[in-house]
């Protein structure tokens, strides 16, 4: 069992990965364990390592400038879990067209499916 310490320096890392332009698989997989899973991947991603890599490339790819700040941080030790609420950052520049998914029969589309606008989004997630 991980300490919390160690816990929260592992979420932190993997925002510091996040923020990086130049996605690098090979320093996730420094970070993460090989099956890592995401619990809440976004909408058309798979809920993997290679899931990750993709949305991060997206991401940056629409929004050069965009950074993610870590708000708030939950460590559950027993459980071995890290819940961040994270503000994330950046302007509009790029297309990143992500598909529509029907979530409990609402379609939910993305900010970051929109034409490039020059627009500075700013969102809080987990």
């Amino acid at each position: 069992m991980a300490s919390r310490s160690r816990l929260a320096q592992a979420a932190t890392d993997l925002i510091t990965w996040i923020n990086i332009k130049e996605v690098n698989p090979s320093t996730l997989a420094e970070l993460c364990t090989p099956d890592i899973a995401v619990p809440l991947p976004y909408p058309g991603s798979t809920p993997d390592m290679a899931g990750l890599v993709a949305v991060t490339n997206k991401i940056h790819g629409a929004a050069p400038d965009w950074k993610m700040s870590l708000q708030t941080m939950v460590v559950d030790q027993t459980e071995g879990r890290v819940v961040c609420l994270c503000r994330s950052q950046g302007t509009q520049e790029g297309y990143t067209p992500f598909p529509q998914v029907s979530i409990r029969g609402l379609i939910v589309g993305s900010g970051l499916g929109c034409r490039p606008r020059g627009r500075n989004l700013t969102r809080k997630g987990l």
